[in-house]
């Protein structure tokens, strides 16, 4: 049962589920393409990158890089102690959401820049601004709030 899913512009489809997997379908005709192994946790979280990876978070806390091309596991990134829920990005930086509270960022070669810590509950969502300067949260402590891509700080909580 699917999660999240994400799109890549090349035709494909990326589903998260329940039983561990992200799987790969064919959004011309509906088939399925291949199933990535990985996770030990149900995967909350699918987004396709702009550096050839598709990026998954876990129940079990991690995320992991696969290659668009060959579908194989390229990374792990951990950190997080909790479920990671969120994920989005930019050509330059990955931005990953927890349950933990906290909102990660790491660089194109995978290497974790800075931790944004202003939720009290669970992150649901990551998604940048329309310039890339800013990235909005929203979490189950009911507030959404803004950060500087640049340093992580704080800007603003609705």
């Amino acid at each position: 049962r699917a999660r999240r899913c994400s799109q890549c512009p090349d035709g494909t489809l990326y589903s998260g589920s329940r039983d561990k997997t992200v799987l790969v379908w064919s959004r011309t005709d509906g088939s399925h393409i291949g199933t990535l192994c990985g996770h030990t946790d149900a995967v909350l979280a699918v987004w396709v990158g702009e550096f050839g990876y598709i990026f998954s978070g876990s129940a079990d806390h991690s995320i992991i890089a696969w290659s668009t091309k060959t579908f194989e596991q390229q990374e792990v990134l951990s950190g997080h102690t909790d479920a990671v829920s969120a994920i989005a990005g930019d050509g330059d930086t990955l931005y990953t959401g927890s349950f933990d509270t906290t909102i990660r960022a790491w660089s194109a070669s995978m290497e974790h820049r800075w931790t944004c810590a202003g939720h009290t509950a669970a992150v649901t969502a990551v998604v940048l601004g329309d310039s890339n300067e800013t990235l909005f949260s929203s979490a189950k402590d009911g507030t959404v709030q803004a950060w500087s891509t640049v340093d992580g700080s704080l800007l603003r909580t609705w």
